[in-house]
């Protein structure tokens, strides 16, 4: 019983850690939620060269 009762708790204490940060993306960090919402990110390329 006292086992069980921890594994629950666990899974609900990660659950609620996974809908938390899902929820922070979400709102935050504006991470489009479905695949046809625009995203707005910086593209940065560069080129490196070294001579010995």
């Amino acid at each position: 019983m006292k086992r069980t009762f921890y594994a629950l708790l666990l899974a609900l204490f990660l659950a609620a850690i996974g809908l938390a940060i899902f929820v922070h993306k979400l709102t935050a960090s504006d991470v489009p939620f479905l695949p046809n919402q625009a995203f707005s990110s910086w593209y940065v390329e560069a080129k490196l060269s070294l001579d010995s």
